[in-house]
């Protein structure tokens, strides 16, 4: 079978400007924010309306038809990339499947192992950063629109791990990649099988295609720790989070300061904040 290589993370964790970097490796295809469920807006496709507007005719025997329709797409696009030596990157919307439907796994990734030699990247990012972000746009909110607790937000970022580990996934942290961007990115390039002679892979962001989300380094190729967002975040969340020995093995193991400005949070935090930092 075919290679086809897939992208994860949590929606906020710096997923965008990833994406991006490996889309200016010279060999890559890059397909951004995919999902074999077409609930994601595509307001001129077929199966994205006929969802939207007459959910109770998209029966299990429909959803099945989608999924294969799904991996042929892939394939198309698969075989065109190979044609022409190059390498098919398929990011895909793991928000979809582990916050609002609240799975395990990636349905992305679960359909294209059926059809191709698939091997994922995941990448990771302050749970901090990510939580604030979850809160600032909303996104702490399942199918329902049931608000998801920080812990139950914690737990998953460790499941998601753990289960990315057992596929043998390529793992790194935004953090690791702002303070060691060659080194990450050559890593990245060498999993994918790239070498030296394919051309830089060392940072060059791409700027040939418009990738989805919202991502702040658009306009800037300088990457650099953004000031946590210490304004929306409360003491009752920074006690959570400092007691939680599994999200402190993960900060550990990718290089993750926690509390890395602490220096420069509001009074009403700094108490709580000196107890941990």
């Amino acid at each position: 079978m075919s290679k086809v290589y897939t992208l994860h993370h949590f929606a906020g964790s710096g997923g965008t400007i990833i994406a991006r970097m490996i889309g200016g490796i010279d060999r890559t295809v890059v397909l951004s924010e995919v999902h074999p469920d077409r609930v994601l807006p595509q307001p001129f496709n077929a199966l994205f309306q006929f969802q939207k507007a007459y959910p109770s005719l998209v029966s299990d025997d429909i959803r099945k038809q989608m999924k294969r329709l799904f991996a042929d797409e892939i394939t198309l696009i698969q075989n065109a990339a190979k044609a022409d030596n190059r390498i098919l990157v398929v990011r895909d919307h793991l928000h979809r499947d582990i916050i609002e439907n609240d799975l395990t796994y990636s349905q992305t990734f679960a359909v294209l192992k059926n059809h191709f030699d698939t091997f994922p990247i995941y990448t990771l990012r302050n749970p901090l950063d990510v939580w604030a972000a979850f809160k600032l746009n909303n996104w702490n909110q399942d199918k329902a629109e049931q608000t998801i607790s920080f812990t139950d937000f914690l737990n998953k970022q460790v499941q998601a791990l753990n289960y990315f580990k057992t596929l043998n996934a390529h793992i790194f942290s935004y953090d690791q990649l702002i303070d060691n961007t060659d080194t990450v990115m050559t890593n990245v390039a060498k999993y994918l099988g790239c070498t030296e002679g394919d051309g830089a892979y060392t940072g060059a962001i791409d700027r040939k295609i418009q990738y989805t989300g919202a991502s702040g380094r658009s306009g800037s190729d300088k990457l650099a720790h953004r000031p946590t967002r210490w304004g929306i975040l409360t003491k009752e969340e920074i006690e959570v989070i400092a007691n939680h020995d599994a999200i402190k093995a993960v900060c550990s193991e990718y290089d993750i300061t926690l509390f890395r400005d602490a220096d420069n949070a509001p009074p009403r935090l700094k108490e709580v904040l000196q107890n941990y930092a």
